[in-house]
């Protein structure tokens, strides 16, 4: 594109940066559903290829909705070829590490997630000339921080730069046409510490996108609050440095079918992250988390106590997530002092679903039910007094202990 193109286009200032990507001021996501999420992925992953071009993808959505889920499902798909069928996709799934680490070591962690993935599929790393050659200088933090710039053929380059066009160019020579890189919880770099803090961080991501060089596909998860603080509160130039229509805003469950999907996904999450084999779940303790998420409206929290159940079932080798397991995770929910009243009363409702006791308590009126119920785990008993509403969307407990 010539410098003054962009003139004759009637445009005020060049809508392309010189990778050709065309930026935005939009800061709004788009909202789709996971299906639909996939789809675009797989249609952007194969421009990549085509073009070998980098693209950045960013996914918010509430804790719980399922952001670490939809990632770890494109790395499962990547890895067995269903992603992009007839090309060769190297995926990496990082978290963003803590923001008491510096920002450079989100590149070590590729890095080592990269070495992993070579050596899972049969590749000797000192044959293949792995590490990537750069030069590295020793810093207190880290102790393998990268210099800043190289001079190169007499330019500064940035270092970010020559780390994905060396990287991505290594993977061609083993036979990968791109890499898919999954960064999970950056809104813990950004939400956290004060406004240096930010600042630094801010900048470190305004380098990595603008550093993505060859076919990189970069595909990262904030919280709803962890892009709020980043779109409206500390950088809007970072904001327009992401393509147009990247932002995806997870969706919502909106029907129980929908539902079961998520908490499937989750089950595949957590045989990917934690190595134990799926536990598929009842339809009674599917069941039982779908009116969690109905009477508190709250994802996150049903999603919750969706992973202690699966940890409780993989600790008694269990064949299936029971509503017992479910019930235990309440058990242990509660334990939780500062969460106290809220998930006491997600237990309530749990057991009185669970239990069955709407419409056959000791006493009923006005459509509600009362019961006393006892509870008893571990030598622990306790005995609730439970008031429920029947009201399927959204119940309304009474309770006192």
């Amino acid at each position: 594109m010539g410098v003054l193109l962009y003139r004759r286009l009637g445009l005020s200032a060049n809508p392309f940066d010189p990778l050709g990507i065309p930026r935005h001021n939009r800061a709004v996501p788009y909202p789709i559903s996971n299906r639909g999420f996939i789809e675009r992925v797989r249609a952007l992953l194969r421009k990549v290829v085509r073009d070998r071009d980098p693209y950045v993808t960013v996914v918010i959505g509430d804790v719980g909705q399922g952001k670490t889920s939809l990632l770890r499902f494109l790395e499962q798909e990547a890895l067995t070829g269903r992603l992009l069928p007839g090309f060769e996709v190297m995926p990496a799934y990082v978290v963003a590490p803590q923001p008491a680490h510096p920002p450079e070591l989100l590149l070590e962690l590729l890095e080592e997630a990269v070495a992993l993935r070579l050596r899972e599929e049969g590749f000797n790393l000192s044959e293949v000339g792995w590490p990537i050659r750069l030069v590295r200088v020793k810093t207190p933090s880290s102790g393998r921080r990268r210099m800043l710039v190289r001079l190169e053929e007499g330019v500064e380059v940035e270092y970010i730069s020559l780390f994905f066009s060396e990287l991505t160019g290594f993977l061609k020579k083993l036979g990968y046409d791109c890499l898919l890189f999954l960064v999970d919880s950056l809104e813990d770099r950004v939400v956290h510490g004060g406004s240096e803090d930010r600042r630094r961080e801010m900048g470190f991501l305004r380098r990595l996108i603008d550093g993505l060089s060859g076919p990189v596909y970069l595909v990262a998860s904030f919280t709803t609050e962890g892009w709020s603080v980043v779109s409206r509160e500390v950088d809007r130039a970072l904001v327009r440095r992401f393509p147009a229509g990247s932002l995806y805003q997870v969706a919502v469950p909106r029907s129980y079918r929908e539902f079961r999907e998520l908490l499937e996904a989750r089950l595949e999450a957590f045989r990917l992250h934690g190595g134990e084999g799926i536990h598929p779940i009842s339809e009674d303790a599917a069941r039982m988390l779908y009116h969690v998420y109905l009477s508190t409206g709250d994802i996150g929290r049903a999603m919750q106590l969706a992973n202690l159940a699966l940890h409780n079932a993989a600790l008694r080798g269990a064949s299936e997530v029971a509503p017992r397991d479910l019930l235990s995770a309440s058990s242990e929910e509660l334990e939780a002092e500062e969460l106290l009243p809220m998930n006491y009363e997600v237990a309530v409702y749990k057991l009185a679903k669970a239990l069955s006791l709407v419409g056959r308590g000791v006493s009923s009126s006005g459509g509600s039910a009362t019961a006393e119920i006892t509870v008893s785990d571990g030598g622990v008993s306790a005995t609730l007094r439970v008031k429920v509403t029947a009201c399927e969307s959204a119940a309304r407990l009474e309770h006192d202990a």
